[in-house]
């Protein structure tokens, strides 16, 4: 797999590979020290060959460029996907941009101009036609494919955009060529795979951002930086997908947030794109994208009190705890932003929460009331026997109003004092059931409070 030399027969190369993956079929899965595989090795080594050798590009840019990455992919379609190693994210995909960055910019500002040349009468063939004879781009196409190769659905076509956003951490001058090579595969939905049906932006909106002590020391993450800046050229290509959710009606807002975005990440952008997802809130778990933000905002304990591999020094402790620090606060002005776009979901949830506690406790009363008799707590009488018992006191006294003798007399006090003292517990009754219909309106302590004072 290693091109060298200068005398270079691709076809021989591919023909002892597999000869070796016929007799060792697994040695396509084995990697250098440095994380490298063969495909890898031979991704670099044929790019510094076209870099050293500019003559030679044209007689090596032809059909025969892909057969050796063409034979290891068909053997391993796993070897497509980005993978870490270390400090740095790995994969194809990733050293072809590395080994010809300056070239894919160079590209790109072409096809730039060739679209704003003719805005109006552009046509996919048109940048297709610019860069189809590019080696590298033939290699990325061939990558994309296999990348998403294990879990396409037969009988769906190719899709080179999705399959870029479904590279997580996908460098940003690939997306914009494959935008403006297929400009119009980012109006359509992804149906490759399954049918939840995510746009192009959705699908970058799930890369994930959580926080990793074992990825790298920067604060701003390079899978963070390159999907802010994804969802910027998805949302100026295509700002209409941050309106439409997919087939599980989660917004591209949403995913975002789930996914640990930033407000300066991209949320801002798509809550500038579609305000009103702000105040959509998940259909699976209720939470309004706020909620969600502080959710995932949330930092393990474990991952707090971790300290970094490769830096247990007292300048690398210090080091993670600012950069916990900064997420803390970043999270934060992403909670904020989010309030601040529509502060009425605030006054929206509490209105919900006590429109479900008034219900709840409406039946409880009920319940309460259909069980009186079997409970021993204290509830608000109904036509009751104190009503009955004073109503015959009343009476008596009424009987014995003038008492003819001392005997009569004792026997009228004795009743008054019944009277009264029924009296006072009715009204302790009516204040204690008025009490109880207020306490779950009250914090726990106060609670605590006022059924002690009640006891």
């Amino acid at each position: 797999c290693l091109v060298s030399g200068d005398e270079c027969n691709l076809d021989d190369a591919a023909a002892m590979v597999r000869l070796l993956l016929h007799y060792a079929p697994d040695c396509v899965r084995i990697f250098t020290s440095g994380g490298l595989s063969a495909l890898d090795i031979h991704i670099i080594s044929y790019s510094h060959r076209q870099e050293d050798d500019k003559e030679e590009t044209l007689l090596l840019s032809g059909r025969s460029s892909t057969v050796v990455l063409r034979t290891l992919l068909e053997s391993e379609p796993a070897l497509a996907l980005p993978r870490r190693h270390h400090d740095k994210i790995g994969g194809p995909i990733e050293f072809l941009y590395r080994c010809n960055s300056t070239a894919f910019t160079q590209v790109l500002n072409e096809a730039g101009e060739l679209s704003n040349a003719n805005p109006d009468d552009l046509d996919e063939k048109a940048v297709i036609n610019n860069i189809g004879n590019w080696w590298v781009w033939k290699w990325t196409i061939l990558i994309l494919k296999y990348g998403t190769l294990r879990n396409k659905r037969a009988g769906t076509a190719f899709l080179a955009v999705h399959a870029a956003t479904k590279m997580i951490g996908c460098p940003g001058v690939i997306l914009k060529l494959a935008l403006k090579a297929f400009f119009n595969q980012c109006h359509q939905p992804d149906l490759m795979h399954n049918f939840i049906g995510n746009f192009p932006l959705h699908q970058v909106c799930t890369w994930p951002c959580e926080i990793d002590c074992s990825i790298s020391s920067s604060s701003d993450s390079v899978i963070a930086s390159r999907k802010r800046e994804a969802i910027g050229a998805l949302l100026q290509e295509y700002p209409v997908a941050s309106r439409i959710p997919n087939a599980l009606n989660q917004t591209p807002l949403e995913l975002a947030v789930s996914s640990g975005t930033m407000w300066e990440g991209g949320v801002r952008k798509l809550v500038k794109s579609n305000p009103m997802a702000v105040s959509y809130p998940s259909p699976t778990t209720g939470l309004y994208p706020f909620m969600t933000a502080a959710a995932a905002a949330r930092v393990p304990a474990e991952v707090c009190q971790q300290i970094p591999p490769r830096h247990t020094t007292r300048q690398g402790l210090v080091t993670h705890l600012k950069r916990l620090a900064k997420r803390e606060l970043d999270s934060l002005r992403t909670i904020y932003g989010l309030l601040r776009s529509d502060p009425k979901v605030l006054i929206d949830r509490f209105q919900e929460v006590e429109e479900e506690q008034e219900e709840y406790y409406d039946e409880e009363d009920i319940y309460y009331y259909e069980n009186n008799e079997e409970q021993d707590c204290v509830v608000e009488p109904q036509e009751s026997e104190e009503h009955v018992v004073a109503e015959d006191f009343e009476k008596k006294i009424q009987i014995s109003s003038h008492p003819s003798s001392n005997e009569q007399q004792q026997q009228l006090d004795a009743n008054m004092e019944t009277l009264m003292s029924l009296s006072r517990t009715k009204l302790k009754l009516e204040t204690k059931t008025n009490g109880m219909r207020n306490l779950f309106a009250l914090t726990p302590l106060d609670q605590t409070e006022v059924l002690n004072k009640t006891a």
